[in-house]
């Protein structure tokens, strides 16, 4: 049974989590916080770190707790989804168009399989869609003001928590940064333009 086999990238991913139990050195070219946090519940959940990941195909016996390994990113996969509604209804879109955002998240079966691994995608996608959230909530608050300041602040740690994970999380600047209102602002970077607003005439 597939389920009870190392599967996919757990054939790199895995040994991270070893290594980081056990104390063994090893090099990875991206950012450790995904690894950490598989590697923080794989440790509360028990495990010791002798699983090995040499390969695809390898078994995992029934000893190892498969739910310590493999339940953050199913955690996280999980809450995907209504953070996905979260954010659709924050961009201003109606309550059915939200609810069918989710539900492509709910039912895309690539991201349901990816997400029940010991990988790190699931972290990923959940601090990039964590960080367009609070770009456009904070784009409903007067700049500066306390539900501005804590919205800002999530997509900042969305910001960070992408780019904590892999390097592929820069992405998440695309969808930040730029002036406001009230000076230098986190917000989305493809906003609507605001056409009520006099041009400034430019100098011949």
């Amino acid at each position: 049974m597939a389920g009870l086999q190392v599967v996919f990238d757990e054939y790199h991913f895995g040994k991270f989590v070893n290594g980081y139990i056990t104390g063994e050195y090893f090099f990875d070219i991206h950012p450790p916080l995904g690894k950490l946090l598989l590697c923080l519940v794989a440790w509360l959940g028990g495990y010791d770190g002798s699983q090995s990941w040499d390969k695809i195909g390898v078994d995992i016996p029934p000893e190892v707790n498969l739910l310590a390994l493999r339940g953050a990113p199913a955690l996280q996969g999980a809450l995907l989804v209504p953070l996905m509604f979260a954010t659709a209804r924050a961009l201003g879109i109606s309550t059915p168009g939200a609810l069918l955002t989710a539900c492509g998240v709910l039912l895309d079966g690539c991201f349901l399989v990816e997400s029940r691994f010991v990988l790190t995608d699931a972290t990923l996608l959940l601090c990039i869609v964590l960080q367009v959230w609070g770009c456009a909530s904070a784009a409903k608050h007067p700049p500066l003001s306390a539900a501005w300041l804590r919205r800002t602040l999530v997509g900042g740690l969305g910001v960070a928590g992408a780019l904590c994970t892999k390097w592929t999380g820069v992405s998440a600047l695309a969808m930040a940064g730029g002036p406001g209102d009230g000076g230098p602002t986190l917000t989305l970077a493809l906003t609507e333009p605001d056409l009520t607003r006099t041009p400034t005439p430019t100098p011949t």
